[in-house]
């Protein structure tokens, strides 16, 4: 019989043991605190709620949109305004907002009024402008146009407030504050939009009227039966609009088109 010899411990040949080939380790059972815990394993009970701001999403939005916006405060609304009437710039300024109830209309009209306060040094290279609902005229006719008088009163000499176009079904109130608004000697101007079938008879009372006109090709998603459709449609109703202006003009210095 053979017998095989082993040698001391120390010149045994050691043994590679492939990752395999290892004996699995004990390990004795760990018990975690609930401070120790990963968030996997905390029941739904267990688990911190975590507070999310709107903060980053804020900021993301205001990249966006800041070559669009001339500021977030009247401050940087100045700051933007001084830097393009340096260019040779016209300004028009607007303070974003639309469909304010009866309750919104005080601290509105109030912004509104430092605004005009706020384009006093610029001469008439600088006026204001504003969404007929942002003043919440759909909601209070009477409130509504007292806060236009106010406003438009309160412009220097040789400015003017832009009065914007909405959706189809508020044209006739705007038309109507718009046509009020001049008859009683204050300095507005309104706007026509291209894509509405309507529009050739308000270009009309308008320029009777005497009112600068901003001509628009609109941008309001609206029935079929009050606008027209397709792209070439609206523009020929543009083209159309803009002729019928320039005749306007042509018997008076008050009506002008700008896109």
């Amino acid at each position: 019989m053979t017998r095989e010899a082993h040698g001391p411990a120390d010149q045994q040949t050691p043994v590679r043991r492939t990752r395999d080939q290892q004996a699995p380790v004990q390990r004795s059972p760990v018990r975690r605190t609930r401070d120790q815990q990963t968030p996997d394993q905390r029941t739904p009970d267990q688990r911190t709620p975590v507070r999310r701001t709107a903060a980053p999403q804020a900021q993301a939005l205001w990249r966006a949109a800041r070559q669009y916006v001339g500021g977030r405060d009247l401050p940087e609304a100045q700051a933007c305004t001084e830097r393009l009437l340096a260019r040779g710039c016209r300004v028009s300024l607007d303070l974003f907002g639309v469909d304010a109830d009866e309750a919104a209309i005080g601290p509105v009209t109030e912004s509104y009024l430092a605004l005009a306060r706020s384009t006093a040094p610029h001469g008439a290279d600088v006026w204001l402008s504003i969404d007929p609902s942002h003043i919440g005229l759909p909601h209070s006719w009477s409130a509504g146009l007292t806060a236009l008088e106010r406003i438009a009163g309160a412009l220097q000499p040789g400015r003017r407030l832009q009065i914007g176009a909405e959706s189809a079904r508020s044209a006739d109130t705007t038309l109507r504050a718009v046509l009020h608004l001049a008859a009683a000697g204050l300095p507005v101007s309104a706007t026509v939009q291209a894509n509405l079938r309507r529009s050739h008879g308000d270009v009309a009372r308008l320029a009777a009227a005497r009112v600068p006109v901003r001509l628009v090709k609109g941008a309001f998603p609206e029935d079929p039966a009050v606008c027209w459709r397709t792209p070439a449609q609206v523009d020929a109703s543009f083209d159309r609009l803009a002729r019928a202006l320039h005749r306007h003009g042509a018997r008076s210095p008050w009506p002008r088109t700008t896109t």
